[in-house]
């Protein structure tokens, strides 16, 4: 496969209409102003990542490239037939992440667990 893979389909594959579902749905509620007229999809529309286990991730270097995808899906509105609107293939690279002991903790904690770990490091001085 081309590693510039991308495809885009205006219409069904199946029945060859144009209009759907989420689309019109989008439409709609731009029409009555309560969403911003620049959204052209809704976010569980858009599917994106790299089909590989998180475990297999973490044993590549910052090198490598990874096969990646982006996808955005509909329905047709007319025979219910659901399909790729946009199809991509990408690059994806490995992103380090920097874990500071004594650091980093309290960021990954939740208010009530800092809180908690605040109030206990309190009771020990």
């Amino acid at each position: 496969m081309d590693k510039t893979y991308s495809q885009t389909h205006d219409e069904c594959p199946a029945c060859g209409k144009t209009e759907r579902f989420f689309e019109s749905i989008l439409k709609e509620l731009k029409g009555k102003g309560l969403i911003e007229p620049n959204i052209t999809q809704f976010s569980f529309q858009i599917m994106q990542g790299v089909l590989l286990d998180e475990a297999k991730i973490k044993a590549l270097s910052f090198q490598d490239d990874l096969p990646g995808f982006f996808l955005i899906w509909d329905f047709c509105a007319d025979c219910g037939c659901q399909y790729a609107v946009r199809l991509e293939r990408k690059v994806a690279k490995k992103k380090p992440s920097l874990l500071i002991p004594g650091l980093n903790q309290n960021v990954l904690m939740n208010r009530a667990q800092r809180r908690r770990s605040e109030r206990e490091n309190l009771g020990n001085n």
